[in-house]
């Protein structure tokens, strides 16, 4: 029975570190960051990318502002299509399609105003219209480099933020 249990502590043992993988690459630290944005660990995210996440700002931002955010990443569908590793230097080339952000809180909120509603009625019908607004697609290269060993997501990486609301079409963000 003991000789069992080792063997099979040995194998969860292999199981765990196998998950890890090793180092993260740039492929896999675009893929978790994308999937937590999109599942609202925003948190996460910014712990996953260096970047200081300020939860009394996001904690105290406007309940119709936190959940249109959230609808909108939520919404967000993306690809990654391949990864490009030049010295201490790499690139992740990444399909974003989601519904441009502004737009559809614009007719929220020109909606709101027409019928002299409250902020829940604009969150109510950006929701409704987020899932029936067309998508685009957009292409962003997401940059990366090695510091100490390890790759660091870069910080020009806007086009990839503007991309996740939907801000960028395909044919403008290469």
């Amino acid at each position: 029975m003991k000789e069992k249990l080792t063997v099979f502590l040995g194998f969860l043992v292999i199981i765990a570190l196998a998950g890890c993988g090793g180092k993260d690459t740039p492929k896999t630290i675009t893929e978790s960051y994308l999937a937590y944005m999109k599942d609202g660990k925003y948190e996460k995210a910014s712990d996953l990318v260096g970047a200081d996440f300020d939860g009394d700002s996001y904690e105290n931002s406007a309940v119709l502002q936190k959940n249109a955010m959230k609808a909108a990443y939520a919404n967000m569908k993306y690809k990654i299509q391949e990864e490009t590793v030049e010295d201490d230097k790499a690139t992740v080339l990444v399909q974003i399609t989601n519904a441009d952000y502004l737009s559809v809180m614009d007719e929220a909120i020109f909606e709101t105003m027409k019928k002299q509603e409250d902020d829940e009625y604009t969150e109510k019908v950006f929701k409704e219209k987020l899932k029936k607004t067309e998508t685009e697609d957009a292409e962003v290269l997401v940059n990366y480099r090695k510091e100490d060993g390890e790759w660091v997501f870069d910080g020009s990486n806007s086009q990839l933020q503007a991309a996740m609301l939907g801000y960028l079409s395909a044919g403008e963000s290469k």
